[in-house]
C-alpha cells in the first residue's frame, strides 16, 4: 500500500536511516566531508551498554579524518527517557485532513492581485514531472506546484494569500488552529503524504524524510498559514491539508527549521502582508536545485535511494501598494566559508543569510527560470520601500 493510499489517522512507525554525502564522483566538491546520519536509536544502545566510559567516534572522508569524544552521563540518560522525551514526542503521527476530490482543485489563479502575474516559467531544457492528465500543474486550494521530473522536489511554487479576517474565520463559529483544522488529536504530528495524481517515481514519499536518521527537517515551501484562507469553513480545511502533500515538502538541514535566521525567513510573508493593500498578496517560492547540490543516501517506498538536497532557497513576494504593483525578491543560503569544520559538520544554524536581491538577479542565480517583466518592473530591490524593509528586517545587502 502507498503512503498516499493510506487511511487518514493511520499512526506510522518513526524510524531513522540514511546519510548524507558528496556529489558524484567526478564533482569539483568532492573534497567536502561527507555527513552521515547514525540512526539514534541504535547511537543510545551502544552507548548506554558501554555505561559512562568516554567513547570515540571516528568520521572519515578520503584524507580527511576527525575524532570526536563523547562521554556519556547514564544518570541524565535516564532523565532523558522519561517523561520530558514523551513530551517532546507526538503518541502517534495521522495524516491529516483532506479532501480526496481533488476536481475541486482551482490552484494558483494569476489574476488574484487585479493585474495578471503568471507563475515563473521552467527553461524548456526542464524536463517536469507530468500528472496523467498530461498537464505539469499540480492544483491545490489556493496554491499551485510544479515538480522537477528527476529532483523529485518541487521546482516552483506559486500562492495566493488572502489576509482578510472574513477570509481568514469564514464562520466565527468553528475552531481555526492547527490540530482543529487538521483533525489531530492535542499530541499528534501530522502525517506528510504523496499526491495520487503524479507517479510515484517522480515525487518522494513521507518515508524519505521519517527514516532520515534526523538529517533533515520537512520544510512547507508553501507555507500552510498562508493559504488557510477560503470562503468557507471546508475551504480552509481543504487548503490546510493540502500543504502536506510530499510534493509541498522541501528536505531543510536539520536546525534549518529551529534558527533564528529562519524565524525571520517564514515571517516575510507575514511582515509583507502588514505594507500591502488590503493583506493580498502572490507569492512564489521553491529550493535552488544545483547540478553540485550534495547527494543524500536513504530510503523511498520502494527501497534505497539517492537524492539530491539543495541548500539555497528562494521566495518573491508581489502584491499592490498605493495602486502599483510591487515585488520583493529573496534568496536565503548557507555561508560556510568563516565556519570550522566542526560546525560544518554540525550545520550551523546562524549561518545561514538572508538576502533581498533584485528579480532579475535572483532569476539569473537560478538559471532554469524565467520570471514576468511585470515583477521586474514592479521590483523594490533599489527602492526606498525595499531599502527600508531591508533594514528593519536586517536582511544581507546585495552581493
Amino acid at each position: 500500500m502507498n503512503r498516499s493510499d493510506a487511511p487518514q489517522g493511520e499512526a506510522i512507525d518513526e524510524g531513522s536511516h540514511g546519510q548524507l554525502g558528496a556529489p558524484p564522483p567526478g564533482d569539483a566538491a568532492d573534497h567536502r566531508p561527507r555527513l552521515v546520519a547514525v540512526p539514534l536509536a541504535d547511537a543510545q544502545t551502544r552507548l548506554a551498554a558501554q555505561g559512562d566510559s568516554p567513547q570515540r567516534i571516528e568520521l572519515t572522508a578520503g584524507a580527511v579524518r576527525i575524532e570526536i569524544t563523547v562521554s556519556v552521563d547514564p544518570h541524565a540518560g535516564a532523565t532523558l527517557t522519561g517523561s520530558r522525551q514523551s513530551q517532546l514526542e507526538p503518541e502517534k503521527v495521522v495524516r491529516p485532513w483532506t479532501d480526496p476530490d481533488y476536481s475541486n482543485r482551482s490552484g494558483y489563479d494569476p489574476e488574484f492581485l487585479g493585474t495578471r502575474v503568471p507563475m515563473p516559467t521552467p527553461h524548456s531544457s526542464v524536463v517536469l514531472a507530468r500528472l496523467a492528465d498530461g498537464g505539469h500543474e499540480l492544483k491545490y486550494q489556493n496554491f499551485s506546484v510544479l515538480m522537477h521530473k528527476e529532483r523529485r522536489l518541487c521546482m516552483v511554487t506559486a500562492a495566493n494569500v488572502d489576509n482578510a479576517p472574513r477570509r481568514r474565520r469564514p464562520d466565527l463559529s468553528r475552531t481555526y488552529g492547527r490540530a482543529a483544522l487538521g483533525g489531530l488529536g492535542p499530541k499528534d504530528g501530522e502525517r506528510w503524504f504523496t499526491d495520487p495524481r503524479l507517479p510515484e517515481q517522480d515525487q518522494l514519499p513521507d518515508r524519505f524524510f521519517t527514516k532520515d536518521g534526523g538529517a533533515f527537517d520537512r520544510g512547507h515551501v508553501v507555507m500552510r498559514e498562508s493559504v488557510c484562507w477560503g470562503k468557507t469553513y471546508t475551504d480552509v480545511r481543504r487548503a490546510n491539508g493540502d500543504t502536506y502533500h510530499t510534493t509541498n515538502c522541501t528536505p531543510q538541514v536539520a536546525g534549518f527549521n529551529q534558527s533564528s535566521k529562519l524565524g525571520r525567513w517564514g515571517q516575510l510573508e507575514n511582515e509583507l502582508g502588514r505594507r500591502l493593500a488590503q493583506g493580498r498578496m502572490t507569492v512564489f517560492a521553491g529550493p535552488m536545485l544545483a547540478d553540485d547540490d550534495w547527494w543524500f543516501e536513504g530510503v523511498d517506498d520502494q527501497g534505497d535511494v539517492r537524492v539530491q538536497i539543495p541548500s539555497r532557497f528562494w521566495k518573491v513576494a508581489v502584491g499592490r501598494r498605493e495602486g502599483e504593483l510591487v515585488a520583493f525578491a529573496f534568496r536565503l543560503e548557507q555561508d560556510l566559508r568563516q565556519v570550522p569544520l566542526e560546525e560544518e559538520l554540525g550545520i550551523d544554524p546562524e549561518a545561514w543569510i538572508e538576502e533581498l536581491v533584485s528579480v532579475q538577479a535572483l532569476e539569473d542565480e537560478i538559471g532554469t527560470l524565467r520570471f514576468a517583466e511585470a515583477l521586474k518592473a514592479a521590483d523594490q530591490v533599489e527602492e526606498e520601500l525595499g531599502l527600508r524593509m531591508r533594514t528593519e528586517l536586517g536582511l544581507a545587502p546585495e552581493r
